[in-house]
């Protein structure tokens, strides 16, 4: 998974899902939409709702996580239409990490989503279907304090709260220490290789 985020145009995280089912499923949740520059800066996050009427299993009450990591520049404008459906006739093509990991193609060329769900602290494929992402239009306005739209906060990186500066170190963090696995990975495989370096920091001021 960190490999994903290391190599993510954007991230979707959606830490409050929570459903309740009695033989109709039903579940909602905020997600928080940020997403890479050139530079590899991370922006301030956009605030989504996300909802479906069948959400796995149909028995129980259960809260879960959502991670979607959004592999290409396609992905991404899909997300930012202020509704974007699952579905076969979506504007960009999405898959669980099960699926993708058993198709063969887990480093996401194939695909511009993939998302990994959470619940009771193992992640696994999660089943999507028919679930609708709408902006939240609201959140958004109140954290910014003006109105604004996904485009932007992720894309145009035009503002900035500094109470995310946290999680944009977070994101930051992790994507790092992919690149460096990957580079000593690399290093453990060519005979004679050397030198050394560390992690590039990167600042949390988003370019403007």
């Amino acid at each position: 998974m960190v490999t994903n985020l290391a190599k993510a145009r954007a991230v979707m995280v959606c830490p409050d899902m929570f459903r309740m089912s009695i033989a109709f499923g039903g579940a909602h949740g905020g997600c928080l939409l940020l997403a890479r520059d050139a530079r590899g800066s991370w922006s301030d996050p956009a605030f989504y709702t996300l909802s479906t009427a069948s959400f796995g299993l149909q028995f129980g009450v259960q809260s879960s996580e959502i991670v979607f990591f959004v592999m290409t520049d396609r992905g991404l404008q899909a997300l930012l239409d202020s509704q974007f459906q699952f579905s076969s006739n979506a504007g960009a093509s999405f898959a669980s990490m099960s699926t993708a990991v058993a198709k063969g193609n887990a480093g996401a060329r194939n695909t511009d989503i993939l998302i990994a769900q959470k619940s009771q602290g193992v992640f696994a494929g999660a089943s999507l279907g028919g679930s609708k992402l709408t902006v939240n239009s609201d959140a958004n306005r109140e954290y910014y304090k003006q109105s604004v739209g996904p485009e932007d906060i992720v894309v145009s990186m035009r503002v900035n709260n500094p109470d995310a500066d946290p999680l944009r170190s977070v994101l930051m963090r992790y994507a790092a220490m992919a690149k460096n696995s990957d580079a000593d990975a690399l290093a453990a495989d060519t005979v004679g290789a050397s030198g050394g370096g560390g992690i590039k920091q990167e600042s949390l001021s988003p370019s403007r």
